[in-house]
């Protein structure tokens, strides 16, 4: 089993925020409030703000 890793989000992980978003609307999209199609298609500038939100 690998640690867990705990740290705070920048600018620089939106790819990571994006990817562990889009996994948690598949799962769970009622507990979420998000469309998953609508946020796959974020570009960058869409996506970075994300962690500070």
């Amino acid at each position: 089993m690998s640690p867990v890793v705990i740290g705070r989000l920048s600018g620089e992980d939106w790819r990571t925020w994006r990817r562990l978003r889009l996994a948690a609307l598949a799962d769970a999209p009622g507990v979420f409030h998000g469309d998953p199609e609508e946020e796959r298609a974020y570009d960058e500038a869409r996506g970075r703000p994300w962690p500070h939100g």
